[in-house]
């Protein structure tokens, strides 16, 4: 490879990228989808994807019949998706109680990496900044509310997935658009958590 010449310039497709993480002072993956109509004069809109606890940044590409690579490519959308920094990095949700200083280093530095890559993202390629949109899967959602909450000027809707939050939080996020996906037989995070969620942003008059 050439000195200062980028090996991602042009191409199109999945592909995996790195970068070094500020704080943590390690090279952390990410995952990322350009499809082939992608032209770098017209902005693109861009989907943050958020994996599942123990899950990875390959998640939403290699998993769930690669059902949102195919919509990325049939739809024109960039997507990224992060490690998160750890596996169980919840994407800086602390999901309650008071975390020792080890879990609160890693929870920060789990929310750096998403927002990280965000930037990373804008920087590589030419994102609409009006139409980022953050989706995340169980702990991915978890992450997805917790993100969307803290940071509500970054994105333009939010999409979790088997989810539950804080109904505290919605006040912060209601001018976001959000579509909630949560089936009632699911074992693992109990329906009752987005429901909750989604009766706070109907009494508020979310968007």
């Amino acid at each position: 490879m050439k000195k200062g010449k980028d090996p991602f310039k042009g191409r199109t497709g999945s592909m995996e990228r790195h970068y070094v993480l500020q704080g943590a002072d390690e090279a952390l993956p990410y995952r990322v989808f350009v499809p082939t109509d992608y032209k770098p004069g017209a902005p693109a809109p861009l989907v943050i994807a958020l994996h599942g606890l123990g899950g990875h940044e390959d998640a939403f590409f290699d998993s769930y019949d690669r059902a949102p690579v195919t919509l990325a490519e049939q739809h024109g959308f960039l997507m990224a998706a992060p490690l998160g920094y750890r596996v169980d990095g919840f994407y800086g949700a602390t999901m309650g109680g008071a975390p020792d200083a080890a879990l609160r280093r890693r929870l920060e530095l789990s929310e750096k990496d998403v927002t990280e890559v965000v930037r990373l993202m804008r920087a590589h390629y030419n994102v609409d900044t009006d139409r980022v949109y953050l989706t995340g899967h169980s702990a991915g959602a978890i992450g997805t509310w917790h993100l969307g909450a803290k940071y509500p000027e970054l994105w333009a809707a939010l999409g979790p997935i088997s989810d539950t939050g804080s109904p505290a939080s919605v006040e912060r996020m209601k001018a976001i658009p959000q579509i909630v996906v949560h089936g009632d037989a699911d074992p693992t995070v109990n329906v009752s958590g987005s429901r909750a969620m989604v009766a706070e942003m109907k009494r508020l008059g979310a968007a």
